[in-house]
């Protein structure tokens, strides 16, 4: 309705609170009027980065980041809780886990834990079982190591695995879409 009277529309998705650097803060922008909002702000200092698609694509990507950004924190916040219930500070876990691979470039990181989650599926959710078990007897409810288990369990249960063979982490995001493609066709086809 708004193109069809001349008006192009863009969908703008701040990846941080603007209360620091305003109109400066990161943020994407999809739509067909995405190009020409960048190239007006600009020089006031405002420059989303500019996602091809249409409008809505922007947002998808900040819904699909706060998977993630959600994630983390309850991860986080259930084990701040586990660690103050046997008198450890959080604070001593943080080196160990907010970036325990040092050496991996960023672009690599998520290729990285998706395919060791893959290859892994099936012990790292056996072992989750001890850890849930502990954390129950110190008296906090495991929520997320239990779902963390759970979609583990399922990945393994698809047999993912076998598709990543020798699959290393340049690349790896296209061979576990395909991976994720055959596995679905092949539940469809059992399907009755």
């Amino acid at each position: 309705m708004l193109n069809a009277k001349g008006a192009k529309y863009v969908d703008l998705a701040l990846f941080v609170a603007p209360d620091r650097d305003r109109h400066r803060s990161f943020m994407l922008a999809s739509g067909d009027g995405a190009r020409t909002l960048k190239r007006i702000m600009a020089p006031y200092g405002m420059n989303p980065e500019v996602v091809a698609g249409e409008a809505g694509r922007a947002t998808t990507i900040k819904t699909l980041a706060n998977i993630y950004y959600k994630g983390i924190q309850a991860l986080c916040l259930e084990l701040a809780i586990s660690a103050w219930k046997v008198g450890i500070d959080p604070q001593l876990l943080a080196p160990l886990v907010i970036k325990p691979v040092e050496s991996l470039p960023k672009d690599e990181e998520m290729a990285f834990w998706i395919v060791r989650g893959i290859v892994h599926a099936e012990r790292k959710a056996a072992e989750l079982e001890s850890i849930i078990k502990a954390v129950r007897e110190w008296g906090v409810k495991p929520i997320m190591l239990d779902a963390t288990r759970k979609r583990l369990k399922t990945v393994s249960d698809y047999g993912l695995k076998r598709y990543l063979e020798g699959v290393g982490r340049k690349g790896s995001d296209k061979a576990l879409l395909k991976a994720i493609g055959k596995v679905h066709k092949e539940r469809e086809l059992k399907t009755p």
